[in-house]
């Protein structure tokens, strides 16, 4: 066969960023659905379950709206350990003015790192 067995690297929301881990995503969207106060309906087992049946309501929703080709994470930060994204006034100015390593508050790790993104605080 003529295809080449070398993968391509792949193109990323935000070049030169880590991908975002699987456990970091996860963790995020259960953030995000603890903000919301939804209805817990007799077929749902558990409120958890019934709050991402209303996620995935919303993501379908999202799903059939009209292309956004300027989409981009408005991130000014990075963990360099789970790779989630994050604002700079998430962190500890007097750190981020030392450069020095801030905490995620996902894997709990000391390793957040400034980043350079053409797109923070781009809006919606």
């Amino acid at each position: 066969s003529g295809e080449s067995s070398v993968a391509r690297p792949m193109k990323l929301l935000i070049p030169g960023c880590a991908v975002t881990s699987s456990a970091a995503r996860e963790f995020s969207l259960l953030m995000a659905i603890r903000t919301w106060n939804n209805p817990v309906l007799p077929f749902h087992c558990c409120p958890l379950h019934s709050a991402l049946w209303e996620m995935r309501a919303s993501m379908r929703s999202l799903e059939r709206s009209k292309c956004r080709p300027h989409f981009a994470p408005t991130a000014e930060m990075q963990c360099e350990h789970c790779g989630i994204l994050s604002l700079a006034d998430d962190a500890d100015e007097d750190s981020v003015e030392d450069e020095k390593l801030q905490y995620c508050y996902v894997c709990r790790a000391f390793s957040i790192r400034l980043i350079s993104n053409p797109f923070a605080r781009q809006s919606l």
